[in-house]
């Protein structure tokens, strides 16, 4: 049998200490080149040897001191090179792994009825646009779901999946989601599957929730009263100030809808002022073009007109013409101006300022430290990538077709409104992404388990294809160990508030054995 390789990014902080990540353990150790020399001979020489030979540039007992870690971190925390690795949970599970995955091991459920596929904007960066390969184009207003489809969607998802009586635990958060297209053009289907959800038993049983994803100009006063009413939680897109979102969401006639969108928020504000506050929230995009300057300024100064900012991200770069139209120097002065907030968040983390951080700033670049701080509940059965599991949010389409999630094309179903989940499909998908993903060089990567490739990042037109994320990934990866340890090494505290809440003890501060 081969031994185990040695999977490490060395990567040095800004004040000159070394650091080594090893993917098998997914942790950080410091590790200073004396350290370095042992780690990298461990397996090929003896400990005589080693100390023999290094102990002509470092003292003796330095060099058994160190040794002594070293065979600590292999032996007794699994580390590097483990005897007994932790199995990599199974890309192609049994149909009775499956099931017992459903009902057991994951926390949340989300239903999305994909109520139309119609949008009453033309927005310039959007998935549908026709800029993406391997999307669809708009819809029309017939592609509208109809309510025998969504009630057989609302049917399996409160009596099959989230039924208490079939669940091992229940999931902490059970959502059902209204998407588009712009969901609010089907607003008579919306307000009749509120009606009928809220009419079964489960649906207190499991606490369930509603939420949409809207642009917001076909927020009427019936919408917001029923919403109100039933606590709907609203993501709103809304990019920054008029010329920034304009530039980017408008009308088919080239009017932007900030206006009306603003008009509307006012409005939930000011009937619904609790409400807005604690269920209202920005999903926003930025581009090339955008004046991040300008967009802070506006969060900033219209932060108790505007909801929290949720999400705040970047148009997709894959399988698109969209960036066509910007130059090489647009994407240069763009990266300039991340690099410069990229430079202010360091200073203000590292000294404690967080308060001080603008909202873009801490949207753009929490994300990063958060999935380096969350290493140790990603530790644990994690199948390469960061692939959810199918079935843990279902993506209802108007014809009633069942899909991962909401961000997938339509080439891999797993399942419809009269059968449910097929297990057949499932393993179907699951066979074409293992192989054509994971087998590729998932189980080799450094960065396996810090990957945030997926099952909506890959989708083609019936097959899987990275492209270059994973280099991408990887090269990330060290630049990211680098800068989030430079901030947490002056400033430990610096992680909290940004990690999911967890039992665990932490181990990203672990500089010493």
């Amino acid at each position: 049998m081969n031994k185990p390789r040695l999977r490490i990014v060395k990567f040095k902080t800004e004040s000159g200490n070394q650091y080594v990540y090893d993917s098998h353990s997914n942790r950080v150790f410091y590790c200073p080149p004396i350290a370095y020399k042992i780690l990298r001979s461990y397996r090929k020489h003896s400990e005589q040897d080693i100390t023999r030979k290094l102990s002509d540039k470092y003292p003796k007992e330095e060099v058994e001191r160190w040794y002594q870690r070293v065979d600590a971190w292999v032996s007794i925390d699994g580390a590097f090179y483990p005897s007994n690795p932790i199995p990599e949970t199974g890309m192609i599970p049994t149909e009775e792994e499956y099931w017992d995955t459903l009902r057991s091991h994951i926390s949340t459920r989300n239903l999305y009825l994909v109520v139309t596929e119609a949008c009453n904007l033309r927005c310039s960066y959007c998935a549908y646009s026709g800029t993406y390969e391997f999307q669809r184009d708009h819809g029309t207003k017939k592609d509208l779901m109809d309510f025998e489809t969504a009630k057989k969607a609302i049917d399996y998802f409160l009596d099959e999946l989230v039924n208490p009586d079939k669940m091992n635990h229940l999931p902490p958060n059970v959502t059902i989601g209204f998407y588009g297209g712009e969901p609010l053009i089907h607003w008579q289907l919306i307000k009749q599957c509120i009606e009928y959800a809220r009419s079964k038993p489960n649906f207190k049983r499991v606490n369930a929730r509603f939420g949409i994803t809207t642009n917001g100009t076909l927020l009427t006063d019936e919408v917001i009263d029923i919403f109100a009413e039933n606590q709907v939680l609203v993501a709103l897109s809304l990019d920054g100030p008029e010329e920034v979102h304009d530039r980017l969401r408008q009308y088919s006639s080239g009017k932007g809808s900030w206006a009306l969108l603003m008009k509307n928020m006012a409005k939930v504000r000011e009937k619904y002022p609790d409400y807005f506050k604690t269920r209202f929230m920005v999903s926003g995009v930025y581009d090339w073009g955008t004046d991040l300057e300008e967009v802070d300024k506006f969060f900033t100064e219209h932060k108790d007109e505007v909801p929290w900012i949720a999400r705040y991200s970047g148009v997709s770069t894959h399988d698109t013409t969209y960036y066509d139209q910007f130059t090489s120097e647009d994407k240069e002065t763009f990266v300039e101006a991340i690099n410069e907030r990229r430079k202010d968040y360091y200073d203000k983390m590292r000294t404690g300022r967080r308060e001080e951080i603008p909202r873009i700033s801490s949207q753009l670049l929490d994300l990063d430290m958060k999935i380096i701080g969350d290493r140790p509940h990603l530790m644990y059965g994690k199948s390469y990538t960061a692939a959810c599991p199918p079935g843990e949010r279902i993506a209802v389409h108007p014809d009633g077709t069942f899909h991962i999630c909401e961000k997938l094309n339509t080439y891999f179903p797993i399942g419809d409104c009269d059968n449910g989940i097929q297990y057949e499909r499932v393993r179907e998908v699951l066979s074409k992404y293992k192989q054509q993903v994971v087998d590729l060089d998932c189980e080799t990567c450094v960065a396996r388990k810090v990957c945030t490739v997926c099952f909506a990042t890959t989708c083609q037109d019936g097959v899987f294809g990275k492209g270059d994320q994973c280099k991408t990934a990887r090269r990330h990866l060290a630049a990211s160990l680098t800068y989030n340890y430079s901030i947490l090494e002056e400033n430990p505290e610096a992680i909290k508030g940004i990690v999911l809440p967890s039992g665990e003890k932490p181990t990203i501060l672990e500089k010493y054995y």
